[in-house]
């Protein structure tokens, strides 16, 4: 990281004298201590560096933590949607489930459906916590999946389960007449979690900062209707308090009495100069990405097309976002059906991507639509995916090359190659994909599904398995 990144991160990083963070692990601080001293090779200059941010981190081996899947979504009314909910897990490389169990103040039991060779499967439309045991080298895949088709809700979702953190970034959402915006707050420690919500719109930061209180072992819903209403566009930052919190954020809409679709976000990270949305179908309707710029500075942005064939300039390529201010660009000119697009700014940024596709017509005319939403997918030398196990879902990874070199990719023993500034598309038709990539590269799973009333789409931005793995993190702010 250069002293100008951290400079920009400065802008909005809490400023604490010191803290340690250690979420969701069983480890005592001692031992947290040495594995980061050991691990991240850092010497301090107490002279220099503490002028600047320094973070060291390490994963502990044979680490017990709990990981939250939410395969669930909720509506306007605060209420569960009627939908179908189930999560797959992947129990290899060395993951073991010790249990799992409600979210619901009481820690009720959950018993896994299915559970087949390696593949473990639960049926359920309520947020819930595992117990994983994780060796060194773990790798956890688990994937949260909503379908609904209903006169009220219809869409697809295949949403990536989540530790919890102590702050999480989306910019996403309107809280306008038929859109609906809200976040649920997961906490699977036994002590309560507080969480304060920041929010910026089309102008800037929000003055209301409102917070909730979440009891162990349970879930609290955020409209954001409640605190912003009324908000075409909205960004938000979320931070919790003591153990920290797992936060998915929900998206629908209805067009009259057709619904508009759907979409379930847990994955999401600090804001970052670079932006990676790979795997973005061009066959969608009314695509629009959105930026938000939290920094105190107006932000110089360019944006770019990665198609298979290589980098391409596309239209708006140049932009520039005010301080605070939440800006929705329309995409437009960006080749083959699958690319990836690629943000850089020279102050760091929090994004999405949402298009939609339509289907047939209601009794009043309206088309039934499907929401999809695409989220910046961080650079990984690892991809692990299980597969939804949706009837007729057809699954793909688009796996984006951004560097200036070329990517030798192995994918089952098999050996290819993505060349620099390009993007490639990989069909599977089995329980899981696993990639390992000799240069960072960034993935999207885009599963979609067709029915009578026609096609719903997901797209999955993944992450290094190995970062599902919580870590010791030492952070010192002057």
């Amino acid at each position: 990281m250069t002293n100008t990144d951290k400079q920009h991160r400065q802008k909005w990083t809490a400023r604490e004298a010191f803290r340690v963070t250690a979420i969701g692990v069983t480890a005592t601080m001692g031992i947290a201590a040495m594995a980061i001293v050991g691990a991240s090779g850092n010497s301090l200059d107490f002279g220099n560096d503490l002028l600047y941010s320094i973070e060291g981190s390490a994963t502990l081996p044979d680490s017990t933590f709990h990981v939250v899947c939410t395969p669930s979504t909720t509506t306007d009314t605060n209420e569960d949607a009627t939908i179908d909910g189930s999560v797959v897990v992947s129990t290899a490389d060395g993951i073991t489930i010790e249990d799992a169990f409600i979210l619901d103040g009481k820690q009720t039991a959950l018993d896994p459906s299915v559970t087949d060779g390696e593949i473990t499967r639960y049926e359920t439309d309520q947020p819930f916590a595992m117990t994983v045991r994780a060796t060194t080298g773990a790798q956890l895949g688990a994937h949260a999946i909503v379908l609904a088709d209903s006169d009220e809700l219809n869409g697809y979702s295949v949403d990536s389960c989540g530790v919890a953190s102590a702050e999480a970034w989306f910019a996403l959402g309107a809280t306008t007449v038929g859109q609906y915006a809200g976040i649920t707050v997961a906490n699977p420690a036994q002590a309560a979690t507080e969480v304060r919500v920041e929010a910026w719109d089309s102008t800037g930061k929000i003055d209301e900062t409102p917070s909730v209180t979440v009891s162990g072992r349970s879930t609290q819903t955020i409209n954001l209707a409640t605190y912003f209403p009324e908000e075409e566009r909205l960004a938000v930052r979320l931070t919790a308090s003591g153990p920290g919190a797992v936060f998915t954020f929900h998206t629908n809409s209805i067009a009259g009495l057709a619904p508009q679709g759907l979409s379930n976000v847990t994955m999401a990270d600090h804001p970052s100069t670079t932006l990676v949305f790979a795997g973005f179908d061009t066959e969608v309707s009314d695509p629009v990405m959105r930026l938000a710029n939290p920094a105190d500075d107006s932000a110089n942005v360019t944006i770019k097309s990665l198609t298979p064939e290589g980098e391409v300039d596309i239209e708006a390529s140049e932009l520039v976002i005010d301080p605070g201010a939440v800006f929705d660009v329309p995409l437009a000119g960006l080749g083959s059906e699958k690319t990836t697009v690629l943000v850089e700014a020279d102050y760091p940024l929090v994004g999405s991507i949402t298009g939609y596709t339509y289907g047939a017509e209601n009794e009043d005319g309206v088309a039934i639509a499907d929401r999809t939403t695409w989220m910046p997918t961080p650079a990984q030398n690892a991809i692990k995916v299980i597969a939804p196990r949706i009837d007729d879902a057809s699954n793909v990874v688009a796996i984006a090359n951004a560097s200036d070199q070329v990517a030798e990719l192995t994918i089952d023993d098999e050996l290819y190659s993505i060349p620099a500034r390009t993007t490639r598309v990989y069909p599977f038709d089995g329980d899981t994909f696993t990639a390992k990539s000799t240069t960072p590269v960034h993935a999207t799973l885009v599963s979609v599904v067709e029915r009578t009333t026609g096609t719903v789409r997901s797209a999955t931005a993944l992450s290094d398995p190995a970062d599902t793995i919580p870590q010791i993190t030492l952070r010192i702010i002057p």
